[in-house]
């Protein structure tokens, strides 16, 4: 469920839905990289081409990764009665963190005005 419709942001996750699919993502996300930057220092380092493919592919998965929870990020927040504005206590260093931390734990509150599953 972490990644239907995940370019909408305006939807609800639940948290379970939410947690298990930042551990999922967060798990093949880095032994995509892992296995990639394997490759990196196994490859010559005259081999500029195949290290620059392996770059590209790392920033494409850490993107994707991303995208992917921040995205679930908001669609949590929705589902916890809060407006996706509250991911800007990320620009806040380490006490930013905690309370979003904090925000995505909080219950499901079933008065949100985000639907809880988007139309397709």
């Amino acid at each position: 469920m972490f990644y239907k419709n995940l370019f909408v942001g305006a939807s609800r996750s639940g948290r379970a839905d939410f947690w298990f699919g930042f551990l999922g993502s967060a798990l093949v996300s880095a032994a995509l990289i892992a296995v990639l930057v394997l490759i990196l220092f196994v490859l010559p380092i005259s081999d500029w081409y195949f290290s620059a493919v392996c770059g590209v592919g790392m920033a494409l998965c850490f993107g994707y990764f991303l995208i992917a929870l921040f995205n679930g990020a908001i669609r949590r927040l929705h589902d916890a009665g809060h407006r996706a504005w509250w991911m800007l206590l990320l620009l806040i260093p380490t006490f930013g963190l905690i309370v979003l931390v904090i925000l995505l734990c909080s219950p499901q509150k079933d008065d949100s005005s985000f639907p809880r599953v988007v139309s397709e």
